[in-house]
């Protein structure tokens, strides 16, 4: 046996040496093996969403699909509808003493997406109240002609509805973001009822919002959950000048099974019809009808997502 000497040891300052040969080809190298280098991945795949893993995933077209029951309120409902000289501005909740309790209601979702860039679809959303009978406020309210005497017991109930068609431009869809803006047009109404004996009276206030603006967001924040918030804004209605529509969605979504989830949130409306002169004090031809409307509503959901 040799003593091995001081000078065979390796020493911290010698450069390292490897056969590159040894290594064989990098996963997902092109065919040819040898090393990949990082630029030359770039150049094969420039955007991370057309991995080879992700392009299996990325059939066209592709769906979606919602559907969620909703529980809120509508803490704001004033409107003012009829004959410029028989109808007056309704407090709703004030003037018929109609309960904030919970409205109920629904919204669906329906979107393609048939190219890698665009998602076209539709919303619609829809939030009722039925409310008990109070006693109408003591100076009384007039409604589409209808006179409702003070302290006549009346039953109230709004009906608002919300549609939207879209086409969105899609930044970035993949399992880390999700993300989709564009243009669209969207139909909002709101639909009073006020019934005491045998007087009566039905009014709906409605326009068409051209255009909107509108996004999705979706981040991914642990393997069975994202976060998501969902946006309509329109604030130029042709017929209806100068009304406004918005509508806000926020919440999170849980991972079932592949291509279903659970989903959870809140939402946010508030729209106007208005009606130019009768807002700008124009001067009004007899029998004119004046129709104007506000409203504000909260609710939560929850529902199903399908994407296939």
């Amino acid at each position: 046996m040799g003593r091995a000497r001081a000078d065979d040891a390796p020493s911290l300052d010698a450069p390292l040496r490897f056969d590159r040969r040894a290594l064989g080809p990098a996963a997902g190298a092109p065919p040819g093996g040898g090393w990949v280098r990082l630029a030359e991945w770039g150049r094969a795949f420039p955007n991370p969403t057309e991995t080879p893993w992700a392009r299996a995933d990325d059939a066209l077209p592709r769906f979606r699909l919602e559907a969620a029951l909703r529980l809120g309120n509508v803490p704001l409902v004033k409107l003012r509808h009829g004959p410029g000289d028989r109808s007056n501005t309704v407090h709703l909740h004030g003037d018929t003493h109609l309960p904030r309790g919970l409205a109920l209601g629904w919204r669906v979702v329906a979107e393609v997406k048939p190219l890698a860039w665009l998602a076209v679809g539709a919303h619609y959303a829809r939030l009722q109240v039925d409310g008990p009978r109070r006693n109408v406020h003591y100076t009384g309210l007039a409604l589409d002609g209808v006179r409702f005497p003070p302290g006549a017991r009346a039953r109230t109930s709004i009906d608002l509805q919300v549609g939207e068609v879209y086409a969105r431009y899609v930044v970035r869809d993949d399992e880390a973001i999700r993300f989709a803006i564009g243009p669209g047009a969207a139909w909002g109404s709101q639909r009073i009822g006020v019934f005491a004996g045998d007087r009566h009276a039905v009014v709906r206030a409605e326009t068409f919002y051209v255009p909107t603006l509108s996004y999705l967001l979706q981040v991914r924040l642990a393997p069975i959950c994202s976060a998501w918030v969902e946006s309509l804004t329109g604030v130029f209605a042709p017929w209806r000048f100068p009304s406004l529509l918005t509508e806000t969605r926020v919440g999170l979504r849980w991972d079932l099974v592949a291509g279903l989830e659970l989903t959870t949130g809140a939402s946010l409306s508030m729209g106007s019809v208005e009606d130019t002169e009768d807002l700008w004090g124009g001067r009004r031809r007899p029998g004119e009808r004046v129709r104007r409307a506000n409203w504000l509503a909260v609710a939560g959901e929850v529902g199903l997502a399908v994407r296939f």
